[in-house]
């Protein structure tokens, strides 16, 4: 699901879905990748980085092991230069994060 540009609210979740990649779907919604994260308990893998229209996307997966994510939006307040957010503690299985376009060089994977 990649670069769909015009995607906002994927219902993409299932009990075996264990990897999703939106990266550079720049209008999808918190909503959507919270549903995802909610409704995949075996999710080990998610990509969002370059979804400019996220805002603070409360990701809660015990299953997740990496996660790729860089700058969401345009606003200087929600480009997550500091890291991940204090909220996204819930993941405690976490074994690989790729912070992109957080003023490093890179691109995401």
């Amino acid at each position: 699901m990649a670069h769909c540009e015009q995607l906002t609210h994927p219902h993409i979740y299932g009990p075996h879905l264990n990897d999703i990649s939106l990266a550079g779907c720049a209008r999808l919604t918190d909503a959507s990748v919270e549903e995802s994260c909610s409704a995949s308990p075996s999710l080990l893998r998610l990509n969002i980085c370059g979804c400019v229209g996220l805002r603070r996307p409360q990701i809660a997966s015990s299953s997740l092991e990496v996660l790729n994510f860089g700058k969401y939006s345009d606003d200087n307040d929600n480009n997550f230069t500091g890291g991940i957010p204090a909220e996204w503690g819930a993941l405690t299985n976490l074994k690989k994060l790729s912070m992109m376009n957080c003023g490093l060089d890179g691109g995401c994977f």
